[in-house]
């Protein structure tokens, strides 16, 4: 019931997720583990709570879909149901009374039980004189009554209705029960329309006390003139009851126990079909539902549009970094010449672990020469008066001093050395090992930096390498020394790598292990919660879903404060929900504004969302100033710092970061924007070490508004394998997220295949190496240059052709696709010469112009294609000199195939084959060939 919604429905999984927190924290367990099968519901104290979430999920839904009510009506607990969607009782409250009203129903189990008879309620209460203790528990129909009353009373009425033909069963519970709103709410306890303030506690213990008046309730809605109903259950068990109470009505049903998968949409078109509205792009993921149909079917084409994907289930959306042991310290140190040439070991004046760092190079193999940087003359002068010959590698211990170092660093180096190996090694910026206290969160920058300028920059190897925050008194271990050459020496194509006492480790990414229920921690928001980039579109799709939650106090902070277009709305919005909310203008990353800002707060802060922070304009690392990258840094990461430091003594119940997978994986142009969120991961790490509330979200995008949400970045998504998830889906994964207590976690929606394509085409990447999904993707497409066996007429055109005119005509080919995938226009005359890189492609770009040469040759490219061949001249090139090779291998696998279909056949077809052959070998090689030539 509800579990394929529940995967696949978005809208559907953000209700299960708010109806869910709201019960665990009251009964300390979770209707949604009993939808997805993980946990039993057994008792009416869970059944009812399940059936209430269900009835919720599905109301949204339908709201979501098109259909608004224009009056709404509950039977028994559905009319809890009911007040919520007309707006009399939140969400909070009404998941109280069904909790509660479930608990009490539980004390009452065994000690009654409940019958339906087919007959009128006034026949059914004359024949009740008989059976002291039997009630008319529910009027569902003319002819439909339910009664219940002690067991054995109940019993014996059955037995007599049986005895006198009367229609009878007994319903399957233990128990006897029954003995101004934004939309129309009719009362089955009273029989009339409901305002709102009547609906207190004695007014829920009558609904769960007295007769379910719904037939009286369905008839008086008909008598008012309405003739269309839909039943919003997860089985249509009142739709023959209305049907029969309102002859002439249009019933609409939602699921069926027994139904398909498709069962929630085979509904929506039903009501459709019969006249009710429907938001199609809502359903349809975008689409408009519609398109113009010929009239006439000369064609023969489909028009019927391509089903939408099924939304992966949440816990396919949410990944985690993990830290695996590559090389165990007690291996011991690698052999003594595993280094050699010159290295650089840059680091800041005075640093203590520098010594230990020259020690251990020399001892090596390695001619160490010692780069002091003065903080008054920079990086850029110590870069130039070390230069010579192009080093062996550069060890840098700058992170220690500050991000802009290592980016001068990088900066320098790309002019004097670009083809060297930099190490950057961090000092306690990363949770590498159980127990790693992450010391130093201000380093973790230079890793998100670093990354970005790895994926900017495959040629140029980039590396991290962190080690523990208090290192300078381990410097003279055995460890430190044998995890440090071994990382040195041999880290393959390792980029990310952690030195512990117990040896090297490497980063990997997988997907994120499910939370066991006793594991979770519910969280209902209390007193103040502050949300910074509260009026943005991600800060507003989490204040609605806390305010849904029963948030009492929202303190949403922005630069624009009550001046944010559409804050006013917003404002008056969430305080419909219940919610006080105070909109401040304030800049979060400066920190005395900031302190001025919080005083607003009504009550204690206990949590805070941190959603503030700007992309920048998107420069590579070798133009990335220092005033671009503070100013992405600021909010996001300053911001941070702030609010650590700030409320480092409250007892918050959630902290939570907005961070990204750019600092996961590494996103071209976004090396600042990295920078600042690997800055966030350190510190929610920091601060779980401490024993403080934290969770970092690396988010993929978000769609309805976000930080991701231009034309142009959707697009690169789309080409990268990354599709937005939706703002239910998205508010579900942070609830989720902070309930599971794990510091960091990433969300998105990934096409793994496409992505890891993508990720790896320039060189491997091990940090993917754990996901099968993309393992699997990586190696499923051919590697070289494998014809297509059926070539495209225009494949075997240019086959035909004599190799120079092929190689012009393939070059003309490069640069028309070019044009048109980068948006240079058809008339662009891209020069032959340059490199694919500077005319602006990436790896995603790469694959797409692979992609479609692939369609136009026949040839199969690698994925690394643009980076192998890096100009269009010389790509052409390559993609000629395939063409002869592709022939051969054509005939061979043509020769193959005719031996295999020939070895069976007849004499007679035998013959006739090789006389077929013989003639097109003649028209092939017109002129004899000599012996001896070939």
């Amino acid at each position: 019931m509800g579990r394929g919604l529940l995967a696949t429905e978005p809208v559907f999984a953000g209700a299960v997720t708010d109806v869910d927190a709201h019960v665990r924290a009251l009964a300390g367990w979770s209707p949604a583990d009993v939808l997805r099968g993980t946990a039993t519901a057994d008792s009416v104290d869970r059944i009812q709570p399940v059936m209430f979430t269900v009835l919720i999920g599905l109301a949204r839904l339908w709201e979501a879909a098109g259909p608004r009510p224009a009056a709404v009506v509950g039977h028994s607990q559905g009319e809890i149901a009911a007040a919520h969607v007309a707006g009399i009782l939140s969400l909070a409250d009404a998941v109280r009374v069904v909790v509660r009203r479930s608990e009490a129903l539980a004390e009452l189990a065994g000690t009654g039980r409940m019958a339906s008879l087919a007959a009128p309620a006034e026949q059914v209460r004359r024949r009740l004189r008989d059976h002291p203790g039997v009630a008319v528990a529910a009027v569902n129909a003319p002819g439909s009554t339910v009664v219940c009353g002690p067991v054995e009373a109940v019993e014996h009425l059955l037995a007599r209705c049986a005895e006198q033909g009367v229609k009878a069963r007994m319903i399957d519970v233990d128990y006897a029960s029954h003995g101004p709103a934004g939309v129309p709410i009719l009362s089955t306890v009273t029989g009339r329309m409901l305002d709102g303030p009547e609906t207190t506690a004695e007014y829920w213990y009558a609904n769960l006390r007295n007769t379910v008046r719904f037939h009286e309730a369905i008839s008086a809605l008909a008598a008012s003139g309405h003739q269309k109903f839909l039943e919003v259950s997860a089985h249509p068990v009142l739709a023959p009851a209305i049907e029969e109470a309102v002859p002439d009505a249009v019933v609409h049903t939602t699921l069926h126990r027994t139904g398909p998968p498709d069962d929630w949409q085979q509904a929506v078109a039903a009501a459709w079909v019969r006249g009710e509205p429907v938001s199609w792009p809502a359903l349809l993921g975008g689409a408009s539902g519609g398109g113009e149909l010929p009239t006439y079917a000369f064609d023969h084409r489909t028009y019927w549009q391509a089903p939408r994907a099924a939304h992966a289930p949440r816990e396919q959306l949410r990944h985690a970094v993990v830290w695996r042991l590559r090389r165990s310290s007690a291996e011991g140190a690698p052999a003594a010449g595993a280094l050699s040439g010159a290295w650089l070991v840059v680091h800041p004046v005075g640093d203590p672990l520098s010594a230990a760092c020259l020690r251990v190079l020399g001892a090596h193999g390695a001619e160490p020469v010692s780069v002091p940087v003065e903080e008054d003359t920079g990086v850029h002068a110590a870069v130039a008066s070390a230069a010579g010959r192009e080093p062996a590698g550069v060890l840098s211990l700058l992170p220690a001093a500050d991000v802009t170092a290592t980016l001068d660093l990088y900066q320098s180096l790309d002019l004097v050395a670009p083809q060297t190996p930099i190490w950057s090694l961090t000092r306690g910026a990363v949770a590498a090992v159980p127990g790693d206290a992450v010391a130093n969160p201000g380093q973790a920058p230079v890793w998100g930096l670093t990354l970005v300028g790895g994926v900017e920059r495959p040629d140029r190897r980039l590396r991290c390498l962190d080690v523990p925050g208090d290192v300078a008194d381990a410097a003279e271990a055995s460890w430190f020394e044998s995890t440090l050459v071994a990382a040195l020496a041999d880290a393959g194509d390792e980029d990310a790598l952690a030195a512990r006492p117990t040896g090297l480790y490497v980063k990997r990414l997988i997907p994120a292990p499910p939370v066991a229920p006793a594991a979770r921690r519910a969280w209902i928001p209390r007193d103040t919660t502050v949300i910074t980039g509260g009026t943005g579109a991600l800060g507003a799709h989490v204040a609605r879903h806390l305010a849904g939650l029963g948030a009492p106090h929202l303190l949403l902070l922005s630069r624009r404060g009550p001046e944010a277009p559409g804050a006013e709305e917003l404002r008056k919005e969430l305080e419909a929900a219940g919610s006080v909310v105070t909109v401040v203008r304030c800049d979060v990353s400066d920190r005395d504004d900031l302190a001025a800002a919080l005083a607003a707060a009504t009550s204690p802060v206990r949590a805070v969302v941190h959603t503030a922070g700007t992309i920048g304009p998107g420069t590579e690392l070798a133009r990335l100033t220092h005033a671009e990258l503070a100013e992405v840094s600021a909010a996001k990461a300053g911001g941070a710092a702030n609010l650590a430091g700030l409320l480092a003594r409250e007892p918050l119940d959630a902290f939570v970061l907005f961070s990204s997978n750019a600092a996961v994986w590494g996103t071209a142009g976004q090396s600042a924007y990295a920078a600042a969120n690997a800055y966030l991961d350190a510190l929610a790490a920091h601060r779980r070490a401490a024993g403080l509330a934290a969770t970092s979200i690396a988010w993929g995008s978000w769609s309805g508004g976000g930080l991701a949400d231009s034309d142009a970045l959707q697009a690169w998504m789309g080409r990268s394998g990354l599709s937005p998830i939706s703002p239910g889906e998205g508010v579900a994964a942070l609830q989720e997220a902070v309930e599971s207590g794990t510091a960091t976690v990433s969300v998105a929606r990934m096409d793994w295949v496409r992505f890891a394509e993508v990720y790896s085409a320039a060189r491997p990447r091990p940090l993917l190496a754990e996901l099968p999904i993309a393992r699997d993707g990586a190696s499923a497409r051919p590697a070289g240059n494998e014809p297509d066996p059926e070539p495209s007429p225009a494949a075997a055109r240019l086959g035909a052709l004599v190799p120079a005119e092929r190689e012009a005509e393939l070059l003309a080919m490069i640069r028309t696709h070019t044009a048109d995938l980068l948006g240079y226009g058809e008339d662009a005359d891209l020069p032959a010469t340059t490199a694919f890189r500077d005319l602006g492609y990436d790896s995603a770009g790469g694959i797409q112009l692979r992609d479609r040469l692939a369609a136009a040759t026949g040839l199969r490219p690698p994925a690394s294609m643009i980076f192998d061949h890096p100009t269009p001249a010389r790509l052409a090139a390559y993609l000629s000199e395939c063409f002869d090779g592709a022939v051969s291998d054509r005939l061979r696998a043509w020769e193959s195939a005719l031996g295999s279909a020939l070895a069976t056949a007849s004499p007679r077809t035998r013959a006739a084959a090789a006389a077929r052959l013989a003639a097109l070998a003649r028209t092939l090689a017109p002129e004899p060939v000599a012996d001896g030539e070939g």
